[in-house]
């Protein structure tokens, strides 16, 4: 071992850095975990349902006969694996046999569900957190760097709908809800992008692939539509990039 008076100050200097590098690499928060969260509209009792978990989805997907995608969905993170700023949001399944209800809240695992737990509701089953996204700033505020506004409507149970919350991408959408007769409750949720099958992003997705690619077509559209923004991108920075050497430029 190397007695200290034999130390240098460059030999401290750098024993000490790599020290504080252990205690950070230790300390690091785990890597985050990107999702998306799907809509799914469940025929048999006319509700709309959301998950971000994966095996659920693949589920859900092979019932086709009572399940289907809507084509919207949303980017998110991995309950307790979001970045700073996000909140995880906990999903409770809601059973009234006697009203025929059979449908799931979605809240803020932080001031929704502890209310809801200790109420000890017995048509309320607890499914655990489902997904995190960020949170309003204030009312129908987001973020900047989760600008996506995800409103929230409630229809209430009604003869042949099920009552059931349903969270929309887009104004004009939730609008159309409320004008047909849900009530609605405002911003519940902001994400970095999202997407769905009518295409209301489709002049955005034009414009992004005129300046990003050799230009658009329609099945590049639908894509990326499909995908949304921030996870195509992403997709496409990862792509291995193609040097033509025989070139001299």
């Amino acid at each position: 071992m190397t007695h200290p008076s034999a130390m240098t100050p460059h030999t401290l200097v750098v024993k000490f850095a790599v020290a504080v590098a252990t205690l950070l690499l230790i300390a690091a928060p785990s890597q985050t975990h990107a999702v998306a969260v799907v809509e799914y509209f469940v025929t048999g009792n006319n509700s709309y349902f959301l998950t971000g978990k994966a095996d659920e989805q693949k589920t859900l997907d092979a019932l086709s006969n009572n399940c289907r995608r809507t084509g919207t969905e949303f980017d998110a993170f991995a309950a307790k694996a979001g970045p700073v700023g996000t909140q995880d949001y906990c999903r409770f399944y809601i059973s009234i046999p006697a009203q025929n209800v059979s449908s799931h809240f979605y809240g803020n695992a932080s001031s929704d569900c502890p209310l809801i737990v200790a109420a000890n509701l017995p048509t309320h089953t607890f499914e655990g957190n489902d997904f995190a996204v960020y949170s309003p700033l204030g009312r129908d505020v987001c973020p900047a760097h989760a600008p996506l506004k995800i409103y929230r409507s409630f229809r209430p149970l009604a003869a042949g709908a099920n009552a059931n919350h349903r969270f929309r991408l887009f104004k004009r959408e939730y609008d159309e809800l409320t004008a047909s007769g849900w009530t609605p409750e405002g911003v519940a949720m902001c994400a970095a992008s999202g997407a769905n099958a009518k295409g209301e992003q489709k002049a955005d997705v034009v414009r992004l692939l005129e300046q990003s690619t050799l230009g658009p077509i329609e099945a590049l559209v639908e894509e990326v539509a499909r995908t949304g923004f921030t996870r195509w991108l992403n997709a496409q920075l990862a792509m291995n990039v193609t040097r033509y050497t025989q070139y001299p430029w």
